[in-house]
């Protein structure tokens, strides 16, 4: 539950965004489970409000009351604990796999995949898949663009390493950056963001983008929703200056396709290219096409 549509569609306040998304909880069928964050106090709220069965999932299980509660009642409910991917149900607990054999974890650098592979457990342990199963479902799930496009789709060559990945809020870059911190190649962040996200929202996005990347390309065309050429472009440099990051590292493109161009000629030695783009099929077959993936 994020600020992240805070201004649109007349939600002002992200307790509209809470009430938006507990109709949905409050529509499974008693003999349903509903699937719930506990770390997030908006999700935990809903608890009194569903007819189906709660079933909860956390990253900090010992410091979360709400989860120990449902636990101590047999709750379903799936952890991390002891990098180990952790199943309590009906009074028993069992380890159901170490962190590092899930490749959505990127070996411990990706640890923010965790809300959708705990989410994923619990709905499967709910649906009564047997845990061998789940095993095996997790350790094949690959975060390439066949299994999971667009997301975390992580190409390391001999010369140069290229990402493709959807961020496009200040929460994503910094979950993103987590990841980026493990590399210490010359980062290049090629991205727009959405141009129906406020002033604020923009100028903020260039601030943390500076803290990431050592170069940075920005590009429109595929997200301006309404927002005048170069008018993004403009708010995000804005954050990156404040940050006092060089001028002389941003480059301003005009659309996605002169991005994928610029791209095919930063493919040096030493180069972490970080592509950030809502139409990663797009890039995906430009990529294919001249080898490069």
């Amino acid at each position: 539950m994020l600020e992240d549509h805070i201004g649109n569609d007349d939600v002002e306040f992200i307790d509209d965004v809470a009430y938006a998304k507990s109709v949905v909880a409050e529509e499974v069928f008693s003999s349903g489970y509903t699937i719930l964050n506990a770390d997030n106090t908006f999700t935990t709220e809903m608890l009194s409000r569903l007819y189906s069965k709660p079933a909860l999932f956390s990253v900090n299980p010992v410091q979360n009351e709400i989860l120990r509660s449902h636990i101590s009642k047999d709750g379903l409910a799936v952890t991390i604990e002891n990098n180990m991917v952790r199943v309590y149900y009906r009074s028993q607990s069992f380890d159901l796999l170490p962190i590092q054999d899930v490749p959505l974890f990127f070996g411990g650098k990706a640890l923010f995949m965790s809300d959708a592979v705990l989410a994923v457990v619990a709905a499967l342990i709910a649906g009564g898949v047997h845990p061998d199963k789940i095993r095996k479902y997790l350790t094949a799930f690959q975060p390439d663009f066949q299994h999971l496009p667009g997301r975390m789709n992580f190409y390391e060559k001999n010369a140069y390493s290229l990402l493709i990945d959807y961020a496009h809020n200040k929460p994503s870059f910094l979950a993103l950056n987590t990841f980026l911190k493990h590399f210490n190649n010359n980062k290049i962040g090629v991205f727009d963001a959405p141009g129906d996200r406020s002033d604020e929202d923009l100028v903020e996005l260039g601030v943390v983008a500076a803290g990431m990347f050592n170069e940075i390309v920005l590009y429109e065309g595929i997200d301006n929703r309404g927002r005048l050429t170069g008018e993004i472009s403009t708010l995000i440099i804005k954050g990156l200056l404040s940050k006092q990051f060089s001028e002389d590292k941003i480059t301003v493109l005009q659309t996605h396709n002169d991005a994928l161009n610029y791209i095919s000629g930063c493919l040096h030695s030493g180069n972490f290219i970080v592509l950030l783009t809502a139409v990663s099929d797009v890039a995906y077959n430009y990529f294919s096409k001249k080898h490069i993936i």
